[in-house]
């Protein structure tokens, strides 16, 4: 573990590029100074790596379910140094990115409280329909504020996890949250008295219980405010005047103008899903399940999630979000358990079942990335199921009391002795969807699917016994792979190879086949021959950084080539003077699929010369 984690910090450019290091349920969430140095390729190539992306202006590494013990294993590397530097730059991205990225990093700290919570008021509900427990009785009471104090004090934990990700103090952060929850402001709204004045401002009375949105504009004025402070006032006297006057500016902007701005965006947000509710009905409702899944992997599920605390603040329940969530999730993990039944390769289906449980128990992640993204028709396949879901649930006004998840644990949070069918339809939407999903994802795969999927592609043009020759991909002297800068090339762990010192920058077809991949910088293309030989050419290490400069592609992603055809052309000098490896490094990709990989013992190539022997 911590040697892996040593090599992803080499990666992402080392602890002088991070700003920040966090995690949630899947992933680890590295925050860096420079994107352009990261090298994604190799953070994928890594065998606990699921998947690699940008979202927020953050680098996400995707792990399952166990990542708490790969943050760990990067904690003890860096000790924690990450945290002392100097504050993140402006994160990349649209806005919408930008506004979903920052909601994700400040709701997520506080899910984990609130979804306990909200299962213990769900199963609170079973036992009082089930009359297992009186309301009136101590034990039911004692549980009834354990499960009510997270959600209504939630203000306070988003004003702390709002603080942490804007970098400033983050107790003065949930100390604004403790401020909007200061109980005379609730008590005089209830009593219906005059706004209060400070010094001429106006400042109502209100209640923000179950919030979030007042709270996170004040943190952000906070930031700004306590910044400004920090930069005219002397250091010495941060702790007794810089802080308390940062804390009393922005409190007083918050209550006056900020907390109403923002209750009020709360509820104009609420009404605008209802509306919409309103007027599409359960077509609203298939729209939003099915494309649930795609909001989750873009960020943007997170979005919706004030939404779902004015609702629950507001109406006592939620019918728009929360019910969809759990079809969702659920629709992902029947599609991987359908599917692991249709494959055939033994590590893929034990994977596929792994994985589909873990979704129905709310965490979708790897289901979607290992499974059905990859195989595609199950990803569709819950994406219909989950419309049908949504459609039926909105149909019949399913609803949710209380943020217990989204997997098959909040199933108790569908329970209510006020509306005492809404457990059953819920279970009967759910059911429905789940079995469209398992229906289409069973019958609609087919053998093609399953072996393109699930496993490497294997030789089935050549006979066991034969032998496959592959042509120089360049020109120039031969070199041992070993001497590569790089672990990954050099201890073969993407495959067996060679380097040539190509000065002439061409890069030709070693074979009759296909592009199957080439990368946007230029610098790599993998092919695939006719027979099944899979190759990598590589051309430098850490090129990628180029961007593409002194790199041109003849070819395109899918194209056909015969033995010989130009690919590629490259500035070697540029290359070699701007300060990178320049020589190519050629590995045959798919190495395991064959008895044995035979290196070329020549000591220069030419075109069409044999480069390697694959034997079948």
């Amino acid at each position: 573990m911590k040697e892996l984690m040593t090599r992803i910090l080499q990666y992402v450019g080392g602890i002088e590029n991070i700003t920040s290091i966090g995690y949630c349920m899947t992933r680890l969430r590295i925050t860096v100074k420079n994107t352009d140095i990261i090298d994604e390729e190799k953070i994928s190539a890594e065998d606990d790596v699921i998947k690699v992306q940008f979202k927020g202006g953050q680098l996400q590494i995707i792990f399952g379910p166990e990542v708490q013990k790969y943050y760990n294993a990067l904690i003890d590397i860096t000790g924690n140094s990450f945290a002392d530097k100097e504050e993140e730059k402006e994160e990349s991205g649209n806005i919408i990115d930008k506004i979903t990225g920052f909601l994700a990093a400040t709701i997520i700290p506080a899910i984990a409280a609130v979804s306990a919570a909200g299962l213990i008021k769900g199963m609170l509900a079973i036992f009082e329909a089930a009359k297992w427990l009186d309301p009136a009785s101590d034990v039911y009471t004692i549980l009834n504020i354990i499960g009510d104090a997270p959600l209504y004090f939630l203000a306070v934990l988003v004003g702390f996890s709002a603080a942490k990700k804007l970098k400033t103090n983050e107790y003065l952060g949930a100390s604004i949250g403790l401020v909007l929850m200061y109980p005379t402001l609730a008590t005089g709204a209830a009593a219906g008295l005059e706004d209060l004045s400070f010094f001429g401002i106006s400042i109502p009375f209100a209640s923000y219980a179950n919030t979030i949105i007042p709270t996170i504009l004040g943190v952000i004025v906070l930031k700004y405010v306590y910044g400004f402070l920090k930069k005219i006032l002397p250091v010495t006297i941060e702790l007794v005047i810089t802080g308390p006057l940062a804390f009393a500016i922005t409190c007083v902007i918050t209550l006056a103008f900020l907390a109403p701005l923002g209750s009020y965006i709360g509820i104009y947000i609420a009404d605008a899903f209802a509306w919409l509710f309103g007027v599409a009905g359960p077509l609203a409702g298939l729209l939003i399940c099915a494309f649930f899944a795609p909001l989750v992997m873009t960020g943007m599920a997170y979005g919706t999630f004030p939404l779902v605390f004015q609702n629950l603040a507001v109406l006592g329940y939620d019918y728009m979000i929360l019910p969809i969530m759990v079809y969702s999730n659920l629709n992902q993990g029947v599609a991987s358990i359908a599917a692991g039944i249709k494959l055939r390769d033994g590590k893929m289906k034990s994977n596929a079942f792994g994985v589909g449980i873990t979704a129905i128990l709310g965490i979708t992640e790897p289901s979607m990335y290992t499974v059905n993204l990859p195989l595609k028709k199950p990803f569709y396949a819950a994406m219909i199921g989950s419309g049908v879901a949504g459609f039926l649930s909105v149909l019949f006004m399913v609803k949710v009391f209380t943020m217990a998840g989204g997997g098959a644990t909040a199933l108790p949070a569908f329970v209510s002795s006020e509306y005492a069918n809404n457990f059953i339809m819920g279970i009967l939407c759910l059911a429905a969807g789940m079995v469209v999903t398992f229906l289409i994802t069973f019958f609609w795969m087919n053998e093609s699917d399953v072996s393109d999927g699930a496993t490497t592609k294997k030789v089935v043009s050549k006979k066991t016994g034969s032998t496959i020759s592959v042509a120089s991909v360049a020109e120039g002297e031969v070199e041992d792979i070993k001497s590569v800068p790089d672990s990954s090339f050099a201890e073969e762990k993407l495959g067996k190879g060679i380097v040539i010192d190509d000065k002439n920058g061409k890069i030709y077809a070693p074979f009759n086949g296909v592009v199957s991949a080439i990368f946007p910088t230029k610098h790599a293309i993998g092919l695939q021959s006719e027979d099944g030989v899979e190759v990598l050419v590589h051309v430098g290490i850490d090129t990628v950084r180029l961007d593409g400069e002194h790199f041109s592609s003849l070819v395109k992603n899918g194209d056909k080539v015969n033995a010989g055809d130009l690919l590629l052309e490259y500035d070697y000098n540029a290359i070699e003077k701007a300060g990178y490896y320049p020589k190519t490094i050629v590995v045959v990709s798919n190495t395991n699929d064959y008895k044995k990989v035979n290196i070329s013992s020549a000591k220069q190539l030419y075109k069409n010369n044999e480069m390697f022997t694959v034997e079948v």
